[in-house]
Formats: C-alpha cells, structure tokens, sequence
C-alpha cells in the first residue's frame, strides 16, 4: 500500500535501464581497444616514474616480510623447542 500517494517518484516511469540496453550480441561484437604497457607510460614524466619505482619497491618490501618473518619465528620457535628437550634430558 503507497501511503505516500505516489510521490516515491517510481509512479509512471519507464525503466531506465532498457532505455540505452543493447543487446549481448552488439556488446560482443565491440571490440575495446587495447593500450601497450610502454603506451601507457607514454606521457608520464620523471615524477610518475619515480612514484612507481618507490611503489615497486615498497610493494616488493612489504611482500618479503612475511616469508622472512616465518624464518625467524620458526627458528625461535625450534630454540625453544630444544631448550624444553634439553631440560627434559637433564633430569
């Protein structure tokens, strides 16, 4: 029941959406046109190539630390693994 009388603003509008719709076959028949990696770099200048070295850098930092950080907590782990035998054998 609309207690608002028809001011939802959904009273004698068409559906928007079919209006500009096309068909799933035109839309496979457009082809998107591509760009090349060196293409996209075309009109970068020093700066944007900075920032994007500093962002490599970064990510690859920040991808690292996890597989290093299992190094070390695995060999303080096994460290303390072999003190808990080795106090085990001293009694």
């Amino acid at each position: 029941m609309d207690l608002e009388g028809g001011r939802s603003g959904r009273r004698g509008k068409k559906n928007f959406l079919k209006i500009n719709e096309k068909s799933k076959k035109d839309e496979k028949k457009e082809k998107k046109p591509t760009v090349s990696v060196f293409a996209m770099f075309r009109y970068s200048n020093w700066l944007d190539r900075l920032y994007m070295l500093l962002g490599t850098t970064a990510a690859i930092i920040h991808g690292a630390g996890l597989p290093l950080m299992m190094l070390v907590f695995g060999e303080m782990t096994d460290s303390f693994a072999n003190l808990g035998n080795m106090t085990s054998l001293m009694k």
